[in-house]
This record gives structure tokens, C-alpha cells and sequence, in this order.
């Protein structure tokens, strides 16, 4: 049986990209839940801290008593992101919850001036938005465990914001060799993110709404010995289908170091003139991590086609008692 699982799964990994057209809502956790997820290639739900309230809620079982994860990047020298997250372990199960942010300062708010007929600047504003977390975790058996996960999204920009909640549920088969995870995100389908503004024109987006798309994350980890080989499948929304893979790989001299790489499919969607152009990028990672005592460091190198900014870095801390 899992022989024939992994046999479907690697056919589906190194089959064509698939692609119809591109959902546009932007999700903060596809940027990188920790350090630990990007340098794997954004391989989800195998953490073994508390970012794991990010990725799948069943996976946090694999957490100690108390466990925290920071997690902190700035892309474009201007866009940064942070996370935060904990998990305590009750007498029955685990408690976990997460906070993660970006924000942008001094956004230009511009106006078209009808008398010289161009675009002028009127002011600035800031942008932010949240997704917080709460989970639970619960464990039927050494080798299967499930979660789940309240969501609430939050935007504020300008004179608009909105706020979204929804749920995610998740399990995770820990067997010797193989271990499995998989996880649906947004399950209340009916549920939307509700906008208010405060200025009332024409324009407004005061009561508008807009869908937060159903996800899957499928994701396997196969042990060989001192090499964890990794594959995920993600579906987001109906129209995309995207495959990752990560390799990490623990010396025997030293077991408190890893060293990894990924690499991860996302979706573009770019315009010349009137015409609407979609592809499938292909984005490589690196990094390496640091375990000792119960404290764990991780640092993940992405490199980007940005014309002016070609390398991004991003880093994660995390404790264990």
C-alpha cells in the first residue's frame, strides 16, 4: 500500500506543470511559514515546533511541553514579515496559536489631476495584515493524529479593512519510514472576508467581499537514514496545482547541523498592452540549521528575479522544553 502511494505521487511530482488560470488572493503563509519550510522549498506540516499551528494543526503533536517559533523576513527591502507562535501540551492533546504580520510603510496614495490630465501624489498611508491561529491537536494513536485550526484574516490600508474567518482541519500518519502529511485550509467554503471603508464614494469598498479560497496541502517525508526526502502537492482555490520538493540532509559528525534545498512551483500572472500573460515559476532555496539544547535556528536563502533585488534571507528561532 505505501509503495503504491509513493509510486502515484512521484508520477504526479515529475508529470508537466499544470496551470489554468492563477487564483489571485495572496495568503501570508505563502510566503514561508519559518526559515525551516522555505529552505525545504516551502514543504509544509513536518515541523517539529510550533509553526507547525501555520502549516497543519495535527503536526504539532510532535511539540514538547512548551514550544515557540519566530520567524522574520523583509523582501524588497521594504515588505516585512513576522510570525509568532506557541503550542502547550495538556493532558490530552496540544494547544497551539500563532500570530504572523507584514507591513508596509508610506504607501503612495495618488489622484488623477483632470486640468493637467496626469497622476499626482496626495498623501501616503500604511499597509498591514494579520492571520492569527488558534489550534488543537489530538492523537488516536503513536501513528495518527489530527488537528484543527480557527483562522481570522485581517487587512487595513488607507481608508479600508477587512476581516475573514475560517477554519482548517488536518492529520498526520507518523509511520517508521514514511510519514504523511494533509491538510484542507478554508473549509467553510461560504465564508468570506467582509471589507468596511470609510470613505463612501463611488469607489468605496465599503460591504464588498471577497472569497478565501479552499486549499489542500499534501505532503510526504520518507526517512533514509541521515537524507529526509521531501514532496508536497498544494491546490488552491480551482485553478492551481503546484508541486515542491526538499532534500535535507544531517552529517553523522555532527547531528546538531542540517543543510537542505528545495525547490517550489508559483503561480505568476503578468500584462503587455490588453493581454493577460500566466506561467508557472520555478523558484530554487538553500540553508541550513542549528539544533542544540532545545534551541533551534534556521536561516534560508530564495534568490529572486527582481530587477533590484535579487536575494532574499529569511530566518526563524524556536525553543523547545
Amino acid at each position: 500500500m505505501i509503495r503504491a502511494l509513493m509510486a502515484c505521487f512521484i508520477w504526479v511530482m515529475i508529470s508537466g506543470p499544470v496551470l489554468s488560470e492563477p487564483v489571485d488572493y495572496f495568503f501570508l503563509t505563502d510566503v514561508g511559514t519559518s526559515a525551516h519550510s522555505v529552505r525545504l522549498g516551502n514543504i509544509e506540516g513536518h515541523s517539529g515546533l510550533a509553526a507547525g499551528v501555520f502549516e497543519n494543526p495535527a503536526s504539532i503533536y510532535k511539540t514538547y511541553r512548551l514550544s515557540t517559533s519566530l520567524f522574520q523576513t523583509q523582501l524588497m527591502d521594504e515588505v516585512t514579515y513576522r510570525s509568532l507562535a506557541a503550542t502547550f501540551r495538556l493532558p490530552l492533546g496540544v494547544l497551539g496559536v500563532g500570530v504572523m504580520s507584514t507591513r508596509v510603510d508610506e504607501l503612495f496614495e495618488t489622484a488623477k489631476d483632470l486640468d493637467r490630465n496626469k497622476i499626482i501624489k496626495v498623501g501616503t498611508f500604511d499597509y498591514s495584515n494579520y492571520i492569527a491561529k488558534a489550534a488543537y491537536q489530538l492523537s488516536f494513536s503513536q501513528f495518527f493524529h489530527v488537528g484543527v485550526a480557527g483562522s481570522m484574516f485581517y487587512q487595513d490600508y488607507s481608508t479600508v479593512s477587512s476581516v475573514g474567518y475560517n477554519l482548517d482541519t488536518g492529520f498526520y500518519v507518523d509511520d517508521e519510514r514514511l510519514d504523511i502529511s494533509f491538510v484542507m485550509k478554508n473549509v467553510l467554503t461560504s465564508f468570506d472576508a467582509v471589507y468596511s471603508d470609510t470613505d463612501k464614494s463611488e469607489t468605496s469598498s465599503d460591504g464588498k467581499t471577497e472569497n478565501l479560497p479552499f486549499q489542500t496541502i499534501t505532503s510526504l517525508k520518507y526517512n533514509l537514514g541521515r537524507i529526509d526526502l521531501y514532496g508536497q502537492i498544494k491546490t488552491s482555490g480551482s485553478n492551481n496545482f503546484l508541486r515542491y520538493v526538499g532534500v535535507n540532509y544531517q552529517p553523522a559528525l555532527v547531528p546538531f547541523f542540517s543543510i537542505s534545498g528545495g525547490m517550489k512551483e508559483r503561480p505568476l500572472v503578468s500584462y503587455e498592452i490588453d493581454q493577460k500573460l500566466e506561467k508557472i515559476e520555478r523558484v530554487m532555496s538553500l540553508g541550513l540549521g542549528l539544533e542544540l539544547w532545545g534551541v533551534s535556528f534556521d536561516y534560508a536563502y530564495e534568490a529572486s528575479k527582481h530587477i533590484m533585488f535579487k536575494h532574499n534571507h529569511f530566518f526563524s528561532l524556536g525553543l523547545s522544553l
